[in-house]
This record gives C-alpha cells, structure tokens and sequence, in this order.
C-alpha cells in the first residue's frame, strides 16, 4: 500500500478526507509533535502503523525537527 503525504498527515486511502490509516502530526518552534497513529480495523497486524511513523520520522529529519511523540503507539515504537 502506498503511503501518501497530505495536511499534516501522512495517510493510505483514496483520499486523506477518508484514510484506511492515517499519522497526523503538528509542527510548532522546531518540533514535529505525532498527535494520532490510526489504522482500520481490517488492516491491523501488517505493519501499517509502524510505516506510517516511519514516514512522519524521515520527513522530521528531512526537515531537521526534533520529534515529539504525543500518540502512545508512536511513543512506544520510538523507544524500541
């Protein structure tokens, strides 16, 4: 599935309107807060959720912003 670069999200849909998974983040002084990882239900256990953070981390370090993860399971996969 193709990963797509919408506002302040990046997401996997037709449309960032109606994503199937989605990671929204904000950018505020230099940081890149990741407020909501979210992946439908049917599309849970493949990995989506972690390629999504995966994205929003290599667009933060394209731009040179220190990451803030707000979202739990983006916290959690930051630790590992």
């Amino acid at each position: 599935m193709k990963i797509e670069s919408g506002l302040n999200m990046f997401y996997i849909g037709e449309t960032e309107e109606e994503p199937l998974a989605k990671a929204t983040y904000r950018i505020e002084d230099e940081k890149l807060y990741i407020d909501h990882v979210f992946v439908m239900p049917q599309l849970r256990g493949q990995g989506i959720a972690a390629d999504l953070v995966e994205a929003v981390i290599s667009y933060a370090k394209d731009k040179e912003l220190q990451i803030v993860p707000i979202c739990s399971y983006a916290k959690s996969y930051i630790e590992k």
